[in-house]
Protein backbone atom coordinates (compact mmCIF):
# COMPACT_ATOMS: atom_id res chain seq x y z
CA UNK A 1 0.00 0.00 0.00
CA UNK A 2 3.14 2.12 1.06
CA UNK A 3 4.45 1.54 -2.18
CA UNK A 4 1.40 2.04 -4.71
CA UNK A 5 0.40 5.53 -2.11
CA UNK A 6 4.05 6.32 -3.22
CA UNK A 7 3.74 5.77 -7.01
CA UNK A 8 0.33 7.38 -7.43
CA UNK A 9 1.41 10.44 -5.25
CA UNK A 10 4.32 11.20 -7.61
CA UNK A 11 1.95 10.87 -10.70
CA UNK A 12 -0.26 13.90 -9.56
CA UNK A 13 2.36 16.09 -8.38
CA UNK A 14 3.76 15.31 -12.49
CA UNK A 15 0.25 15.43 -13.68
CA UNK A 16 0.22 19.47 -11.79
CA UNK A 17 3.45 20.60 -13.03
CA UNK A 18 2.76 19.77 -16.69
CA UNK A 19 -0.49 21.35 -16.13
CA UNK A 20 0.47 24.27 -14.67
CA UNK A 21 3.73 25.09 -16.89
CA UNK A 22 1.23 24.36 -20.23
CA UNK A 23 -1.28 26.74 -18.79
CA UNK A 24 1.38 29.29 -17.71
CA UNK A 25 2.80 29.20 -21.24
CA UNK A 26 -0.35 29.94 -22.77
CA UNK A 27 -1.57 32.55 -20.50
CA UNK A 28 1.86 34.93 -20.75
CA UNK A 29 3.70 35.60 -24.22
CA UNK A 30 6.99 35.84 -22.35
CA UNK A 31 6.75 33.06 -19.78
CA UNK A 32 10.37 32.07 -20.78
CA UNK A 33 12.23 35.66 -20.49
CA UNK A 34 12.98 34.73 -16.84
CA UNK A 35 12.29 30.73 -17.00
CA UNK A 36 15.67 29.18 -16.38
CA UNK A 37 15.99 32.06 -13.23
CA UNK A 38 12.70 31.63 -11.88
CA UNK A 39 11.69 28.31 -12.56
CA UNK A 40 14.84 26.12 -12.40
CA UNK A 41 17.23 27.87 -10.66
CA UNK A 42 15.60 27.98 -7.01
CA UNK A 43 15.05 24.37 -7.23
CA UNK A 44 18.41 23.30 -7.93
CA UNK A 45 19.63 25.64 -5.36
CA UNK A 46 17.33 24.25 -2.34
CA UNK A 47 18.71 20.96 -4.04
CA UNK A 48 22.08 21.93 -3.37
CA UNK A 49 21.58 23.17 0.09
CA UNK A 50 19.90 19.43 1.35
CA UNK A 51 23.12 17.96 -0.36
CA UNK A 52 24.86 19.96 2.03
CA UNK A 53 22.67 19.21 5.18
CA UNK A 54 22.76 15.37 4.36
CA UNK A 55 26.51 14.62 3.72
CA UNK A 56 26.85 16.80 7.07
CA UNK A 57 24.21 14.69 8.79
CA UNK A 58 26.16 10.91 7.66
CA UNK A 59 29.27 12.88 8.23
CA UNK A 60 28.00 12.98 12.08
CA UNK A 61 26.26 9.88 12.68
CA UNK A 62 29.11 7.92 10.73
CA UNK A 63 27.25 6.77 7.44
CA UNK A 64 29.61 7.84 5.13
CA UNK A 65 29.37 8.04 1.08
CA UNK A 66 32.03 8.08 -1.89
CA UNK A 67 33.03 11.39 -3.86
CA UNK A 68 31.48 9.74 -6.57
CA UNK A 69 28.11 9.34 -5.04
CA UNK A 70 28.75 13.13 -3.64
CA UNK A 71 29.93 14.44 -7.27
CA UNK A 72 26.84 12.11 -8.90
CA UNK A 73 24.16 13.85 -6.66
CA UNK A 74 25.02 17.69 -8.53
CA UNK A 75 24.23 15.94 -11.36
CA UNK A 76 21.65 13.28 -12.15
CA UNK A 77 21.39 9.54 -11.97
CA UNK A 78 22.43 9.23 -8.17
CA UNK A 79 21.63 11.41 -4.93
CA UNK A 80 22.80 11.20 -1.08
CA UNK A 81 19.48 13.17 -0.47
CA UNK A 82 16.29 10.85 0.27
CA UNK A 83 14.11 11.04 -2.21
CA UNK A 84 16.22 13.67 -4.41
CA UNK A 85 15.73 11.35 -7.29
CA UNK A 86 12.34 13.78 -7.64
CA UNK A 87 13.96 16.98 -7.61
CA UNK A 88 16.65 15.71 -9.90
CA UNK A 89 14.30 14.27 -12.57
CA UNK A 90 11.92 17.48 -11.69
CA UNK A 91 14.40 19.64 -12.82
CA UNK A 92 15.05 17.61 -16.19
CA UNK A 93 11.84 18.14 -16.93
CA UNK A 94 11.56 21.61 -16.76
CA UNK A 95 14.32 21.86 -18.74
CA UNK A 96 12.89 19.49 -21.39
CA UNK A 97 10.02 21.82 -21.66
CA UNK A 98 11.83 24.97 -21.99
CA UNK A 99 13.67 23.39 -24.68
CA UNK A 100 10.61 22.24 -26.85
CA UNK A 101 8.56 25.16 -26.19
CA UNK A 102 11.78 27.77 -27.45
CA UNK A 103 12.08 25.23 -30.50
CA UNK A 104 8.64 25.96 -31.61
CA UNK A 105 5.56 28.36 -30.82
CA UNK A 106 2.32 25.46 -31.79
CA UNK A 107 1.77 24.04 -28.58
CA UNK A 108 0.72 20.53 -30.26
CA UNK A 109 4.56 20.47 -31.46
CA UNK A 110 5.90 21.19 -28.16
CA UNK A 111 4.06 18.61 -26.48
CA UNK A 112 5.04 16.64 -29.07
CA UNK A 113 8.79 17.36 -28.46
CA UNK A 114 8.43 17.09 -25.13
CA UNK A 115 7.06 13.69 -25.12
CA UNK A 116 9.86 12.16 -27.54
CA UNK A 117 12.43 13.78 -25.17
CA UNK A 118 10.69 12.34 -21.94
CA UNK A 119 9.79 8.82 -23.69
CA UNK A 120 13.51 8.78 -24.77
CA UNK A 121 14.65 9.62 -21.39
CA UNK A 122 12.80 6.77 -20.43
CA UNK A 123 14.51 4.11 -22.34
CA UNK A 124 17.51 5.29 -21.33
CA UNK A 125 16.75 5.07 -17.94
CA UNK A 126 14.97 1.45 -18.10
CA UNK A 127 18.04 0.35 -20.42
CA UNK A 128 20.73 1.67 -18.09
CA UNK A 129 18.45 -0.65 -15.45
CA UNK A 130 17.68 2.40 -13.11
CA UNK A 131 14.98 2.04 -10.76
CA UNK A 132 11.57 1.99 -12.26
CA UNK A 133 10.64 5.03 -9.67
CA UNK A 134 13.18 7.07 -11.61
CA UNK A 135 10.52 7.37 -14.82
CA UNK A 136 7.21 4.95 -13.70
CA UNK A 137 5.40 8.62 -13.17
CA UNK A 138 6.93 10.18 -16.38
CA UNK A 139 3.85 10.33 -18.85
CA UNK A 140 2.04 12.17 -16.44
CA UNK A 141 3.65 15.47 -17.05
CA UNK A 142 2.86 14.89 -20.49
CA UNK A 143 -0.86 13.91 -19.55
CA UNK A 144 -0.97 17.07 -17.49
CA UNK A 145 -0.19 19.05 -20.40
CA UNK A 146 -2.57 17.91 -23.16
CA UNK A 147 -5.68 18.18 -20.40
CA UNK A 148 -4.35 21.94 -19.49
CA UNK A 149 -4.86 22.30 -23.33
CA UNK A 150 -7.92 21.04 -23.33
CA UNK A 151 -9.39 22.11 -19.90
CA UNK A 152 -11.68 25.30 -21.60
CA UNK A 153 -13.58 22.42 -22.86
CA UNK A 154 -13.46 20.10 -20.51
CA UNK A 155 -14.30 22.81 -17.85
CA UNK A 156 -17.67 23.46 -19.69
CA UNK A 157 -18.99 19.83 -20.06
CA UNK A 158 -22.33 18.88 -18.55
CA UNK A 159 -22.45 17.06 -15.18
CA UNK A 160 -22.88 14.17 -16.80
CA UNK A 161 -20.29 14.06 -19.00
CA UNK A 162 -17.95 14.48 -16.19
CA UNK A 163 -19.37 11.53 -14.68
CA UNK A 164 -18.75 9.44 -17.73
CA UNK A 165 -15.18 10.73 -18.34
CA UNK A 166 -14.41 10.60 -14.13
CA UNK A 167 -16.09 6.72 -14.53
CA UNK A 168 -13.82 5.80 -17.28
CA UNK A 169 -11.38 7.33 -16.38
CA UNK A 170 -11.34 5.47 -12.63
CA UNK A 171 -12.38 1.83 -14.12
CA UNK A 172 -9.07 2.11 -16.40
CA UNK A 173 -7.24 2.73 -13.42
CA UNK A 174 -9.04 0.07 -11.47
CA UNK A 175 -7.91 -2.55 -14.08
CA UNK A 176 -4.35 -1.10 -14.69
CA UNK A 177 -3.47 -0.96 -11.11
CA UNK A 178 -4.56 -4.04 -10.41
CA UNK A 179 -3.11 -6.34 -13.30
CA UNK A 180 0.38 -3.75 -12.37
CA UNK A 181 0.60 -5.97 -9.29
CA UNK A 182 -0.24 -9.24 -11.11
CA UNK A 183 2.13 -11.88 -10.41
CA UNK A 184 1.10 -13.96 -13.06
CA UNK A 185 2.74 -11.82 -16.25
CA UNK A 186 6.44 -10.54 -16.88
CA UNK A 187 8.38 -7.67 -14.91
CA UNK A 188 8.14 -6.01 -17.91
CA UNK A 189 4.52 -6.32 -18.76
CA UNK A 190 3.61 -5.67 -14.81
CA UNK A 191 5.93 -2.52 -15.01
CA UNK A 192 3.83 -0.87 -18.55
CA UNK A 193 0.12 -1.52 -16.25
CA UNK A 194 1.94 0.49 -13.33
CA UNK A 195 3.05 3.43 -15.94
CA UNK A 196 -0.62 3.43 -17.57
CA UNK A 197 -1.75 2.88 -14.19
CA UNK A 198 -0.60 6.10 -12.67
CA UNK A 199 -1.45 8.31 -16.09
CA UNK A 200 -5.27 7.05 -15.56
CA UNK A 201 -5.19 8.34 -11.68
CA UNK A 202 -3.96 11.34 -12.54
CA UNK A 203 -6.31 11.68 -15.33
CA UNK A 204 -9.14 10.09 -12.44
CA UNK A 205 -7.67 13.34 -9.82
CA UNK A 206 -8.39 15.65 -12.88
CA UNK A 207 -12.34 14.58 -13.53
CA UNK A 208 -12.87 14.37 -10.14
CA UNK A 209 -11.69 18.05 -9.71
CA UNK A 210 -13.32 19.13 -12.57
CA UNK A 211 -16.59 17.69 -10.91
CA UNK A 212 -16.16 19.34 -7.73
CA UNK A 213 -15.50 22.52 -9.44
CA UNK A 214 -18.84 21.64 -11.45
CA UNK A 215 -21.24 21.02 -8.26
CA UNK A 216 -19.63 24.30 -6.42
CA UNK A 217 -21.06 26.45 -9.33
Amino acid sequence: IYTALGYLSVSVFMFITGFGLMMRHMAFEGYFANYLRNRILPIYCLYVLLIAIYSLLKLVVGKGFTIVELLMSFGFGETIVPFGWYLQVCILFYLFFYISFKLVKQPVIGILINCILILTYCLIAYLMNMSSTWFECSLSIIVGMIMAMLNTKVSVFSKQKQVVFLVIAGLVFVITFVFSGYKGISTEIRLLFKVFSSVYFSITVYFISCFVSLKGR
